[in-house]
């Protein structure tokens, strides 16, 4: 995979609330608002991070679970989907698939979390 382009990455951002905040993650970007990890940006694909629902979701719509090779074959990443091309252009239900991996994200941070409270000792 590769970096989005900055046309690429200046089109997602336009699309989406204000607020989102861009950092390197992997050989893509990363998509965060409140500190919170909820999308990513690699090649010129814009991927939400999921729950079942919404992989289903965006699966039936055209999305794509996010994949790479490796030396030892091609590794899929369920956790990661793409928004179809079309989406990228429906302002209203991009915001609202956007503010659902958004969720997911939070609830993803409030279980790592608690785990690591369990860890430490009392």
């Amino acid at each position: 995979m590769s970096a989005p382009s900055p046309q690429f990455r200046d089109f997602v951002l336009d699309q989406l609330p204000d607020g989102i905040g861009l950092g390197r993650f992997f050989s893509g970007l990363d998509l965060r608002r409140d500190g919170v990890q909820f999308a990513m940006l690699m090649g010129n694909r814009l991927y939400l991070r999921c729950d079942a629902a919404l992989r289903e979701d965006l699966l039936a719509e055209g999305g794509e679970v996010f994949s790479y090779t490796t030396k030892k074959g091609r590794v899929q990443v369920a956790r990661y989907v793409s928004v179809p091309e079309d989406l990228l252009e429906a302002p209203e239900r991009l915001s609202e698939l956007t503010e659902r991996a958004l969720a997911v994200g939070r609830a993803a941070e409030r279980k790592k979390r608690a785990k690591k409270s369990r860890k430490k000792p009392a």
